[in-house]
C-alpha cells in the first residue's frame, strides 16, 4: 500500500464518534435510572449491560479502523462484505463497474438506511460490498472532506479512468479538501456569534462559517463548491 500520504482514507468518524458518545451516555443513564429507582437495579444493569456490549462489539467491529476505504494511485484497499469481512486489495485495471445501493432496515417504527458500495472485477461476476455509512458519508482523515457514497464512486470511476498514477495521485491530493487542523484554525478565528453553519449542496458537509463575509466568498473547504445553503 502507498504511504498515506499519497492515500485517501475515507473513515467513517461519525459512526466512530456517535458509538463513543453512547459508550458515555448509557453508564449515566443507567447511574440516572437506578439513583431514582434503587430496587431496578439488577434489571437494568442487565438491560444497560447488553446495550453496552452492543454499542462496544459494533465499535471495535464495524466502525474500526480495518473498516476504512483506502484510495490509492495503484488501487483500492477496504474489507469486503456486511456482517464478516476480508480485506481486499483491488487494482484501478482490474474493476468493471462500481454500483450504489441503499439498504434500508426497520426496527419497530425507525427505519435505517445503509449506504452500500459494489465494487465488480473484470472476469468475476460476483461483487464485493462495501458496507460504506449508515450516517451518510465517510470523511477523508485527517481533512474536512466529506463524501457521501455517490461522491465517492464518482471519485473511483474518475481514478479508474486515468492512464497514469502520477495523474491519479494529483486527483487524490486534490479530492482530500482542506487539512483539519486548518479548519480549526481558521475556524477559532470566527467570534461564536459571527458563526454560521452551511450545508453543502454538491458533498453534504456541514461545516462553519463567518457570517461576516459575503456568500460570494464563501467556498466548502471540502470540495470548492460554492452552492452552500441554511440548515
Amino acid at each position: 500500500m502507498h504511504p498515506k500520504k499519497e492515500s485517501l482514507v475515507l473513515e467513517r468518524k461519525s459512526l466512530r464518534l456517535a458509538l463513543g458518545c453512547c459508550c458515555v451516555l448509557l453508564p449515566l443513564g443507567y447511574l440516572a435510572i437506578v439513583l431514582v429507582e434503587p430496587d431496578a437495579w439488577l434489571g437494568m444493569s442487565i438491560l444497560f449491560g447488553l446495550l453496552l456490549m452492543g454499542v462496544v462489539v459494533t465499535l471495535l467491529h464495524d466502525a474500526s479502523p480495518k473498516r476504512n476505504l483506502v484510495i490509492t494511485p495503484v488501487g483500492l484497499f477496504f474489507s469486503e462484505g456486511i456482517y464478516f469481512y476480508d480485506q481486499v486489495e483491488v487494482k484501478w485495471a482490474e474493476i468493471n463497474a462500481v454500483k450504489f445501493k441503499a439498504l434500508r432496515h426497520r426496527t419497530d417504527h425507525t427505519t435505517h438506511r445503509t449506504d452500500v458500495i459494489e465494487i465488480s472485477k473484470i472476469g468475476e461476476t460476483k461483487p464485493y460490498r462495501i458496507s460504506y455509512s449508515h450516517l451518510g458519508g465517510r470523511q477523508v482523515q485527517g481533512h474536512v472532506s466529506f463524501f457521501p457514497a455517490k461522491r465517492a464512486i464518482e471519485l473511483i470511476e474518475n481514478l479508474r479512468n486515468l492512464d497514469s498514477e502520477k495523474e491519479r495521485l494529483e486527483v487524490i491530493k486534490a479530492s482530500k479538501g482542506m487539512s483539519m487542523p486548518r479548519y480549526k484554525h481558521s475556524r477559532a478565528l470566527i467570534p461564536f456569534q459571527d458563526r454560521l453553519v452551511l450545508t453543502c449542496g454538491s458533498c453534504e458537509s456541514m461545516l462553519v462559517y463567518d457570517k461576516r463575509k459575503p456568500n460570494s466568498e464563501h467556498s466548502c473547504p471540502s470540495c470548492g463548491s460554492e452552492e452552500l445553503s441554511k440548515m
